[in-house]
């Protein structure tokens, strides 16, 4: 059966005013199914007492979908904690699993396949993820997934009422979809497939949700629930694919220097104003890795930067996206970011020096025992990692008053010369500003002790 959306303006019985009707969000018309407009549900504005101010009552799903878009402009510490915030605008969306496309040889010809790149994993309202895995790629050519990837086709699938809705293609203004009945002995739930593209041309990847898709708050069931599934996914994927262009590193899924910027001018009104008591800054770089790119390749290159990235995200602390802390639960979480290159940066709030120290350790411990198969076989890429980490409020303190964005810059200035320190000296070590002997001075880590060598900060 083709079905086509259409939008029907608000109610107008109540004296010109939309009217919200809880029951009246879907109706048949012929052969034509009639939905709202989320630009049509907003509907009376009702009058407050205090100042004369008015709020907008929206209907249920134009609700979700209007947090869908206000999430945009949201901070959010990783690419994990985004999609568990997409995922709560659901019933209950117990899964999430971002694939981007890919090129494979099989059988000695090029094929376009889904790479598997995160997974968000809900149970009980805890949130855990799941970073790239090559074995969980998508190659097989009959997938419900790479149908709908290679076909640009947004598809829900409810097992309910056994009905898959296929909508046309992903242009926005086209709302034509068919549907389709299941066999009755196929019973998974909910699923849905929504392809997305950044600007125009082939879609870039896919993400598709499972679980309950009904949009939080409303009482949908059959089509309703599914077409309402359909729009909110499809929006979630738009954005999903702006997050990965521009929020996101690609290669490691962190953060990059711009957001770190802001993060860090942020950090440093923070604890100016008192409203942190601590700020430590960890600017990490990779020890030769030049010679992995010339050696082995950019491929592996990128496969190591993604493996750096984890071991760093799982030696901090961290926020509400599901990972589990080494030191318990904190107010303010850990901020990692990719600084460009091979150049990583943390900022740690409210952590005492021995916290920072550790946090430090944690990392190049994490770094010096990672091991990734080579191209040639039998051979191992091993790395280790270099440290220049700053007591922010220390420095402060020594150096004077600063604005915030002066100041970030100066303790980045600072962490890079700690870090040169570092290289200079032997690489896969820590320097850290400590205060000793009521001075500022810049103390080497190795091996988990504190090196005797120390010079004042700043030289």
């Amino acid at each position: 059966m083709n079905n086509k959306l259409f939008f029907a303006p608000p109610d107008k019985s109540s004296g010109g005013q939309g009217r919200y009707v809880p029951n009246a969000f879907y109706r048949k018309s012929g052969v034509k199914d009639v939905l709202p407009d989320a630009d049509d549900t907003v509907t009376h504005g009702k009058e407050k007492r205090n100042g004369g101010r008015s709020e907008i009552k929206l209907s249920p799903e134009t609700e979700a979908i209007y947090q869908l878009g206000r999430m945009l402009c949201d901070d959010y510490p990783s690419l994990s904690a985004y999609v568990a915030d997409v995922m709560r605008q659901f019933k209950g969306a117990t899964r999430c699993t971002i694939y981007r496309g890919a090129d494979a040889l099989i059988g000695g010809q090029k094929k376009r396949i889904l790479g598997h790149y995160l997974t968000v994993v809900q149970a009980g309202g805890v949130f855990k993820t799941r970073a790239v895995d090559e074995d969980f790629s998508i190659m097989d050519g009959r997938s419900r997934a790479l149908i709908a990837f290679r076909e640009a086709k947004p598809t829900v699938l409810d097992f309910k009422p056994r009905l898959r809705m296929v909508f046309r293609n992903l242009d926005r203004h086209d709302k034509s979809y068919e549907t389709f009945r299941l066999r009755p002995d196929v019973k998974e739930g909910m699923k849905a497939y929504i392809p997305f593209m950044y600007r125009k041309g082939a879609p870039m990847g896919i993400v598709v949700f499972e679980g309950d898709l009904g949009l939080s708050g409303c009482d949908h069931s059959g089509e309703e629930k599914m077409s309402f599934a359909a729009v909110a996914g499809t929006f979630a994927g738009s954005q999903i694919a702006f997050q990965l262009v521009h929020k996101f590193d690609a290669t490691t899924r962190l953060k990059r220097k711009e957001d770190f910027n802001i993060d860090m001018e942020e950090a440093v009104k923070k604890l100016q104003k008192g409203r942190v008591g601590s700020v430590f800054v960890l600017l990490i770089d990779i020890d030769n890795f030049k010679g992995v790119n010339d050696n082995h390749g950019y491929l592996k290159g990128d496969e190591l930067l993604s493996k750096v990235a984890e071991r760093i995200s799982a030696s901090v602390r961290v926020g509400s996206d599901g990972h589990q802390a080494p030191e318990g639960a904190f107010r303010e979480p850990d901020n990692v970011s990719r600084f460009g290159g091979e150049e990583f940066v943390v900022i740690l709030q409210n952590v005492t020096a021995e916290g920072a120290i550790a946090c430090a350790k944690r990392i190049i411990s994490g770094v010096s025992s990672l091991s990734i198969p080579a191209a040639q076989q039998g051979k191992f890429i091993r790395v280790t990692c270099s440290i220049g980490a700053v007591d922010v409020a220390r420095y402060l303190r020594e150096r004077g008053f600063r604005t915030p964005r002066r100041a970030s810059r100066d303790v980045f200035n600072e962490c890079n010369a700690l870090l040169k320190r570092a290289k200079e000296t032997g690489k896969d070590r820590l320097y850290v500003t400590e205060m000793r002997g009521g001075k500022l001075v810049a103390v080497e880590y190795k091996n988990g002790h504190s090196a005797p060598g120390q010079a004042e900060a700043g030289e």
